[in-house]
């Protein structure tokens, strides 16, 4: 058996906030929040590349209605 197994909650939860502290990463509600942040972030860029295809859809048409 793997020697993690015989380790309670509460020492890994020692064990996770020691790793973070000497890596430096977030804590769970900083990762949690930035998950959201990152999440938001790519919906507003799915909405505006969406925009700007159709943007430039419209411009083809109107060099292409010119062009005549």
């Amino acid at each position: 058996m793997h020697p993690v197994n015989y380790l309670n909650n509460e020492v890994l939860i020692c064990f996770d906030r020691f790793i973070q502290q000497k890596l430096g990463g977030p804590s769970l509600s900083e990762y949690e929040k930035l998950q959201a942040e990152m999440s938001e972030l790519q919906n507003k860029y799915g909405d505006l590349l969406g925009a700007h295809q159709e943007t430039c859809k419209e411009v083809r048409l109107l060099c292409y209605i010119q062009a005549f």
